[in-house]
């Protein structure tokens, strides 16, 4: 199905129907919220596009909701301290939501089966392999950690026979300090800068290819076979099978990599920035299935790889300076500004002070006591202009008459 789903800052999930071309939901909230009080912080669907997962900014529950008519399905308690990311696995059988910790759910029974110990800071990305025995997680260090979805191996305790206990709201939940933890990663990843986002792919032979795209705006691609054993040292990262990265980093970087073409030695690249992006077909491997190309380096932006409507138009009301935005690739996110028309027909006099227009002029250095100085250095004469005919003592400093003091506070800075 093609569902869209966005999760806004003021605690709002809306859904879309691309294909009916139809809005299905404008406000999935979490129940008992106030309006606005939690932040979306992470939405999710299922195999089957029937719910909707959400996570949200310091709510201790992750609510699955029915699409059908926006009622919550199930809930999922994952702790005082919340979870920033959620992810489901390719065959529908598990969920996982992590915080800093990572916890592994049946979506059959809805309970908790495994822990991971996860990271040190909140995770930033989740990302299950095809065949849905291991999954990777990043966070803001520059390493992603794979872990295994077996309830036995690499793990500090055996499952447990079923336990409830009644928690302080009232809601069976299970004995967790009883569930199989694992401490340690079955194999990690290191990239050239933290990872933003991973994402798996499948290979011939059964392995798979796992990819990030980090803060410096290139993207790492690693071989990962999973039925490799782990070596004895597991925090020995795993080398880079191919990077890419952008030749000129203004023109912006690799905000995501899809990796549905990778059999034939191919990812599709999304650049410049996630509000408008540009799509390039990149290719990191010499033949099908063959070797490696170490690293990629990615040429200028073409403003036909953007996307098109129906009718073969781009849709962007017109060609603009790709270099026109305040920073590139990843970091955009936070920073973008809001996609302005421009209009270079209409001649709309600028308001600049002429200080200000040149980009790069001396007078944009001076700090904030250097520029009311010059501003009162330029005022002095209209001071003096208007001070001609006070006495003596005025002149020496002593009070001024009200008409001045109301002269001089007009003046704004």
């Amino acid at each position: 199905k093609s569902l869209v789903a966005v999760g806004e800052a003021r605690g709002r999930v809306v859904v879309w129907d691309l294909a009916k071309n139809a809005l299905l939901h404008a406000a999935l909230t979490a129940p008992g919220a106030a309006a606005g009080a939690e932040a979306v912080a992470d939405v999710c669907f299922s195999v089957s596009c029937r719910t909707l997962f959400a996570c949200f900014e310091g709510a201790k529950y992750v609510f699955e909701f029915d699409l059908k008519d926006g009622s919550v399905v199930r809930k999922f308690k994952v702790g005082k301290h919340g979870a920033n990311r959620l992810c489901v696995s390719p065959d529908g059988s598990f969920l996982a939501t992590a915080g800093s910790g990572i916890k592994l759910w049946s979506l059959t029974t809805g309970a908790k089966v495994k822990r991971f110990a996860g990271h040190s800071t909140p995770t930033r990305g989740l990302a299950f392999t095809p065949d849905c025995k291991h999954f990777v997680s990043c966070c803001e260090d520059r390493f992603v950690n794979l872990w295994s979805c077996a309830l036995s191996d690499d793990t500090d305790a055996t499952p447990a026979k079923k336990k409830l206990r009644k928690s302080k709201d009232g809601d069976a939940e299970d004995d967790e300090a009883r569930l199989p933890l694992q401490r340690a990663p079955s194999k990690v990843f290191a990239a050239r800068s933290p990872p933003l986002r991973v994402a798996v792919g499948a290979r011939p032979g059964g392995s798979f290819v796992l990819s990030a795209c980090c803060e410096d705006d290139s993207a790492t691609l690693w071989e990962l076979d999973t039925r490799e054993k782990a070596a004895a040292d597991a925090a020995t990262s795993v080398p880079a099978s191919c990077v890419i990265y952008s030749k000129d980093a203004a023109a912006g970087g690799i905000v995501a990599l899809f990796l549905d073409a990778i059999n034939k030695g191919e990812v599709l690249a999304v650049r410049h920035t996630p509000l408008r992006p540009i799509f390039q077909s990149v290719t990191v491997l010499r033949s099908e299935g063959g070797e490696w190309i170490s690293k990629v380096a990615l040429d200028g932006l073409s403003e036909s790889s953007r996307l098109v409507a129906k009718g073969g138009a781009i849709i962007q009301p017109e060609a603009e300076d790709l270099s026109d935005s305040e920073t590139t690739g990843n970091k955009v996110a936070k920073k973008e500004k809001m996609h302005v028309v421009k209009d270079t027909a209409s001649a709309i006099p600028t308001s600049k002070p002429a200080a200000i227009a040149k980009e790069g002029d001396e007078e944009e250095e001076l700090t904030m006591g250097e520029r009311i100085k010059a501003l009162s250095n330029k005022l002095g004469k209209h001071l003096d202009d208007s001070a001609e005919g006070l006495d003596e003592s005025v002149a020496m400093g002593k009070k001024r008459p009200r008409e001045l003091d109301a002269k001089s506070t007009a003046v704004s800075l």
